[in-house]
């Protein structure tokens, strides 16, 4: 094998990031107090544990999770956001419904899983479409979850009430 470059602190920064989706918090715990050679070491194990074929060079899940973590951070505003969290944990929506800002209504988007979460029809309630609504509850293009039909995810009926826009009648 190739000699393994150590991580430097941006590096180990990420491999954080990244294991706080996908690891215990014990193991995030240990990550934590490791020094930059271990925490190198930690993060090639654990993929390696991951790894569906360690026969081949590629490993599919590190790939698949480092191409989620990237436009989640990139194009979804982090993916510790509302919006980059749903996108890491359940993959990529079948389609997404996007409605602009109007006159009574602030920006929103509803995400839809056909097939249930992740693929999984079993993990959609009464094997129907799965969704999750964000919405632009600001104003400033920060879009936060306001109501999931995912079982453990958010539930506000009410989600349109959050979106409304309100006029002052005594300062039109």
């Amino acid at each position: 094998p190739p000699p393994i470059t150590v991580l430097n602190e941006d590096q180990a920064n990420r491999g954080y990031r990244m294991l706080r989706f996908f690891a215990s918090k014990r193991d995030t715990d240990l990550y934590e107090k490791l020094d930059l050679e271990g925490k190198t070491e930690f993060l090639i194990n654990f993929w390696q544990e991951r790894d569906p074929t360690p026969e081949t060079p590629e490993n599919e899940v590190m790939i698949l999770f480092n191409e989620r973590f990237s436009f989640a951070d990139y194009q979804l505003g982090g993916a510790e956001s509302d919006r980059g969290r749903v996108f890491m944990k359940y993959g990529e929506p079948e389609e997404i419904e996007r409605h602009d800002s109007g006159n009574n209504m602030k920006g929103f988007q509803i995400w839809y899983y056909t097939e249930g979460v992740q693929g999984d029809g079993a993990r959609a309630d009464g094997g129907g479409r799965q969704f999750f609504v964000f919405g632009d509850r600001r104003g400033v293009g920060k879009f936060e979850l306001l109501h999931s039909s995912a079982r453990g995810e958010i539930s506000n009926p009410e989600w349109r009430e959050l979106l409304l826009l309100r006029r002052d009648i005594t300062n039109p």
